[in-house]
């Protein structure tokens, strides 16, 4: 009897606390955090307040409570945008349906892109409630610094390795001692995987977006670096671009990527981009071309055109037709429509077949 009082009591233990701000938290979007019932403390957002990316808001929507993971903030720092659960991928129902949240005491108007559904967006923009500062896990038997690393941080950034635990960062990842919270040693980059006490990782380089891979040892801290991406040497029928003038409008990708022969690195936009981008080659000398094949992705409505340039100026072709003439360069611009996803496309590799 006294043992089911005692887990009654736990259990009510935050409804008695409500006035102290601590609540159960709602839905399942936490169910790959932390484990069993947990309640969370906010902090109500005032005017002036700023809110970060990866902080958890809380905001009413149909006269339901919901707490979603902040996935982009305004240039302003006025509006969010939230990601449909606890990953925070951006592209999910939860922020698509809602579009922009703002921030108490803003006026100004919410971004253009990404655009929400039109069919579902509020008539009167949604005002965020608070952040999650504090949270409580009884049940979860892990350790506090586990458990909050695993609720305040999206559930892709986390890397178990054994008795460590990996935060992933894109300009550098944190490995810590999952028992105490103790700062083991810091990666220089994003951890992709974690095979034992080895780790691979790309670390950044001058291009933003763009990585040069690499291993290091979790036991000794001793890294190893792979080569970087180069334009391909020409092979038969090929134009050789190492010499080209390759350039990009974008500020995320390297766009000797889409030159160097591996269709796992690409160059296209995205996040940090322009809804127009678009890149050039100006080749060392003019050649006759027979072709120009691209590889690419494009989604959600994001289109590309390609045109060459010669001594007649300059026309638009489609990838793959039949070009046979001397030419002097090229253009391929990816351009992303209004859509309701912030997703895009992109080009994983261009060949250039020469007659």
């Amino acid at each position: 009897m006294i043992s089911i009082l005692a887990v009654l009591a736990l259990v009510a233990a935050p409804y008695w606390g409500a006035p102290w701000g601590w609540q159960p938290s709602c839905g399942s979007s936490y169910g790959e955090s932390v484990k069993g019932f947990v309640w969370i403390k906010e902090q109500t957002l005032r005017p002036g307040d700023k809110v970060e990316v990866g902080e958890n808001v809380s905001y009413a929507w149909n006269g339901h409570y919901t707490m979603k993971r902040v996935w982009k903030v305004s240039a302003d720092q006025a509006w969010i945008w939230v990601g449909g659960d606890n990953s925070g991928d951006g592209a999910s129902s939860g922020s698509c349906e809602v579009g922009w949240i703002k921030l108490p005491g803003t006026n100004s108007t919410p971004p253009n892109w990404p655009m929400p559904n039109p069919k579902t967006v509020p008539h009167e923009p949604i005002v965020a409630r608070g952040v999650v500062v504090g949270l409580w896990a009884p049940f979860d038997h892990r350790s506090t610094f586990e458990k909050q690393t695993r609720f305040f941080d999206r559930p892709q950034d986390i890397v178990e390795a054994g008795n460590r635990l990996i935060l992933r960062g894109k300009e550098a990842s944190r490995v810590y001692n999952r028992c105490t919270g103790e700062l083991v040693r810091e990666i220089p980059g994003y951890v992709t995987q974690c095979n034992g006490t080895m780790a691979s990782f790309l670390q950044p380089t001058e291009y933003t977006g763009d990585s040069q891979q690499g291993q290091i040892d979790l036991e000794t801290g001793r890294i190893q670096l792979l080569d970087l991406p180069r334009v391909i040497e020409p092979g038969i029928h090929q134009v050789d671009l190492r010499k080209a003038q390759i350039t990009t409008t974008s500020r995320v990708k390297n766009p000797v990527n889409a030159f160097d022969g591996d269709s796992k690195t690409f160059w296209g936009v995205g996040w940090g981009s322009g809804q127009t981008d678009s890149i050039k080659v100006n080749l060392p000398e003019s050649i006759k071309v027979h072709s120009i094949g691209i590889d690419c992705t494009l989604m959600y409505g994001t289109t590309l055109a390609l045109a060459v340039q010669s001594r007649k100026g300059e026309r638009a072709i489609q990838p793959g037709q039949v070009i046979d003439e001397v030419i002097d360069g090229f253009t391929i611009t990816l351009r992303q429509h209004p859509v309701h996803q912030p997703v895009t496309g992109a080009i994983r590799e261009v060949s250039i077949d020469a007659s």
